[in-house]
């Protein structure tokens, strides 16, 4: 939070707290002292890396993992343990101000973020994850950037591959995991793995190390998506606007080696490594048979002669009232409520019938829906109207 969750006064009336930035000694004897009490509580404890170079500071981030007993991330319980004043929570992460030993009247903020996995094994992945998303100021936001045209995402859970075809209806869906290792996914990028573990001494060796990645490439960096997140991050993120409008513009070799690899290349290259050709495919199979399913709907509806809730009252007949048998539509005898399998699955015998090119077995189904919607939104109809009548009846014998 940059040291300012207690800049404003509390809800209760308490008055906002003087959290001025620290000099590198009162950072380091802070740190020391209150890992020393974290480590009472929990299995690991952590400082991300600051980013090179730093001189002050306006808070303290650490991340916890594993809590030795239930009640250790209780916040109460971490208000006495680190000697709190004020207290507020933000989802994982608690701010505690704690006074400062050389000053009156002057207080650090303490940040501390939970790290927590569906087992004991997750945690600790995600723990170690944790170190590089937090790590080196805004690196992660760097990198992220640079190759997000290239269908690769960073979040607090891993290394993600998102799937080109799927991400514009549902990008959640189009997420494919690779991997949560830290130096898998620095290898994978093509970044010195021992120069990340040993730390940078200088923002300008960072932004070497960055732009000498197999997939970084300057006209990506400067096409990305222009959005309100990406000028919110050149106005707030310092390190990142110093690397787009400083580095990047003196140093114009960057990102300009090696053959410039495709969103498709890259792709491939994140299956074979990380073995997530499996979940891909699947993904796209679903894609592909929802895909097919919306566009029979849209012809479908195409051969109906109704508007607005008459349209929509006629498609709901047709996948209540119609079974197929051996790939052909058939009227039922009465309707199912439930979870109908999709029309283009229950289609799919068509040789039976000498029907052997698709497009011809759609339009044999087109031509059945012409004749008989009208039917079968009737009978919707009346299924409508029986269930209407039964909940009044049901109300007057309640009222009885």
């Amino acid at each position: 939070m940059g040291g300012k969750a207690f800049a404003k006064p509390g809800a209760n009336g308490t008055k906002a707290l003087n959290i001025p930035r620290m000099p590198a000694d009162v950072y380091k004897q802070m740190v020391e002292d209150i890992t020393q009490k974290l480590e009472m509580l929990f299995h690991q404890t952590a400082v991300p890396r600051d980013a090179p170079g730093k001189v002050d500071y306006g808070d303290i981030d650490i991340l916890v993992e594993g809590p030795l007993r239930a009640k250790d991330y209780e916040s109460w319980e971490l208000i006495l343990a680190l000697g709190a004043e004020r207290y507020v929570r933000n989802g994982m992460t608690q701010s505690f101000a704690i006074p400062r030993p050389d000053y009156p009247d002057i207080y650090v903020q303490v940040d501390l973020e939970l790290v927590h996995g569906d087992d004991a094994v997750a945690a600790v992945e995600l723990f170690e994850w944790a170190k590089l998303m937090k790590g080196d100021s805004d690196l992660l936001q760097i990198i992220g950037v640079a190759h997000r045209s290239l269908g690769l995402t960073f979040n607090d859970k891993g290394l993600y591959l998102r799937i080109e075809e799927i991400e514009p209806h549902n990008r959640k869906e189009s997420m494919v995991f690779l991997t949560r290792d830290p130096k898998e996914a620095i290898a994978f990028l093509g970044l010195n793995v021992f120069k990340w573990e040993n730390g940078f001494q200088t923002e300008e060796e960072l932004f070497n190390w960055v732009a000498k990645g197999r997939f970084f490439n300057r006209d990506f960096l400067n096409k990305r998506n222009k959005t309100s997140n990406d000028r919110q991050r050149l106005k707030k993120r310092g390190m990142y606007r110093r690397f787009v409008k400083e580095y990047m513009q003196t140093h114009p070799e960057a990102g300009t080696q090696g053959r410039e690899q495709s969103r498709k290349d890259v792709v491939e290259q994140a299956l074979a490594m990380f073995n997530g050709r499996y979940e891909y495919e699947e993904k796209m199979e679903k894609h592909t048979a929802v895909q097919k399913e919306d566009e029979l709907w849209y012809l479908i509806k195409q051969r109906i002669p109704c508007k607005n809730e008459s349209l929509r009252l006629a498609v709901r007949a047709l996948k209540r009232w119609v079974d197929f048998f051996d790939g052909q539509p058939e009227i039922r005898r009465s309707a199912d409520l439930g979870d109908r399998p999709k029309w283009t699955v229950e289609m799919s015998s068509i040789r039976r019938h000498g029907l052997e090119d698709e497009f011809l077995h759609v339009g044999h189904i087109l031509a059945w829906v012409e004749e008989n919607w009208e039917e079968v939104r009737k009978l919707e109809k009346a299924r409508l109207a029986l269930e209407k009548h039964s909940r009044e009846a049901g109300k007057v014998r309640e009222q009885l």
